[in-house]
């Protein structure tokens, strides 16, 4: 799996304290996927101990493009 970040992805992932093998958890094992707006794809992943996290992102054939990283639910 190739996964390239967004600068905004990145940016947001240092301010709020989450790996890239978090996101590639969350691409490849998922509690919860979803599609969002303009069609972009959703995954929501928990991390015990520190919550939910939702990765927006758009796939092409077998690439993915990060776009943002959000803690859905903090615990």
């Amino acid at each position: 799996m190739r996964v390239f970040f967004t600068d905004h992805a990145r940016a947001r992932m240092v301010l709020r304290k989450v790996s890239v093998g978090m996101v590639r958890l969350a691409l490849t094992t998922p509690d919860k996927s979803d599609i969002g707006r303009q069609g972009k794809l959703i995954v929501f992943r928990k991390f015990i101990g520190k919550g939910t996290i939702k990765v927006v992102y758009l796939k092409v054939k077998d690439k993915f493009l990060i776009i943002s990283v959000i803690w859905h639910h903090k615990e």
